[in-house]
């Protein structure tokens, strides 16, 4: 079961690989020695929970494994505490077994563990950052924020009747577009001799779309429709029809028989989507903070033509 473990973590690609080529069995021992002895307390809030031939493997050691190892780990505290403890004893058993590592060899470790201790230092910052621009004022306030951005238009309950010109047509074939204007000019007439709105677009209109309905568009906002028929839309009495619009589709006849205001949404319902954009807002700030006070030189691309332009 153990080496199932180890070799389904290993097969994974989890950071904690790293360990089992980076550390070697003398390399914990001297550093356990180096470090300074833990007071009874840290002792006692620490306490060891494995040897291996001697090497010490404490509480803080299996959480610091626990969170670089992740979702590789079950999901059961019993079953994730086991592979934990497992692994950590099987990737000291193997630096012990590995044989001596030759230059070239030790060097790769040492840029593989570089990039792995800097990427741990990123996320924790990153996290930090996050962390400290998501509090209850500013959640508040970016909510207050969208909330006065919302237009104040009401969405309108639209009804369309549409004679369609292709665009091919309305560029080269000025029949086409006289013959739709005649035809929404006479769907026009008998609307307004009395027959309702939805019986002629059940009958005549060329949206396959909404012609079932007879026009129905629903409710809709300024911004969901075309500036040609929302100007049309938001001045036209409402249940009246509108006379034939042109627009680059072709021929239309709107009526608007209803509104309402468009509905806010509530706090808690986008609160997380709030902490996720203020977090992410402060994690781009802090790396192009970064970015902008380094000196950065890219060696391995040709400079672009503007990068080759002197400078004025």
């Amino acid at each position: 079961m153990r080496m199932r473990t180890l070799l389904g973590i290993l097969l994974r690609g989890t950071a904690m690989a790293v360990v089992l080529t980076a550390v070697s069995t003398a390399d914990l021992r001297d550093a356990r020695a180096a470090a300074p002895a833990p007071a009874p307390q840290d002792q006692a809030d620490d306490p060891v929970v494995v040897r291996v031939d001697g090497v010490e493997i404490r509480e803080s050691d299996l959480q610091a494994a626990d969170r670089a190892m992740g979702r590789n780990l079950s999901m059961q505290p019993e079953g994730r505490r086991d592979d934990v403890i497992n692994f950590m004893i099987d990737t000291l058993l193997f630096a012990k077994a590995a044989p001596a590592r030759s230059a070239s060899e030790q060097a790769e470790i040492e840029r593989r563990v570089t990039i792995a201790r800097n990427r741990i230092v990123m996320e924790q910052m990153l996290k930090a950052a996050g962390d400290e621009a998501v509090n209850e004022a500013a959640v508040r306030k970016t909510y207050d924020s969208l909330i006065a951005s919302m237009t104040k238009e009401p969405q309108l309950k639209l009804h369309m009747l549409d004679f369609i010109v292709p665009p091919s047509a309305a560029k080269s074939d000025q029949g086409a577009v006289d013959a739709a204007a005649q035809k929404a000019e006479a769907a026009y007439a008998r609307i307004a001799k009395g027959e309702a709105f939805d019986v002629v677009a059940r009958e005549l209109s060329e949206d396959p779309t909404t012609k079932k309905n007879g026009g129905y568009r629903g409710f809709v906002t300024r911004a969901m429709m075309g500036k040609d028929i929302a100007d049309v839309a938001y001045a036209l009495e409402r249940g009246k029809v509108s006379r034939p619009i042109r627009t680059a589709a072709g021929w239309h006849l709107i009526m608007v028989d209803g509104e309402h205001e468009l509905p806010k949404p509530d706090f808690q319902q986008v609160r997380e989507r709030i902490e996720m954009n203020l977090a992410k807002q402060a994690q781009t700030a802090l790396i192009e903070r970064l970015r902008a006070n380094a000196r950065i030189e890219r060696l391995d691309t040709k400079p672009t033509q503007a990068d080759a332009a002197p400078k004025p």
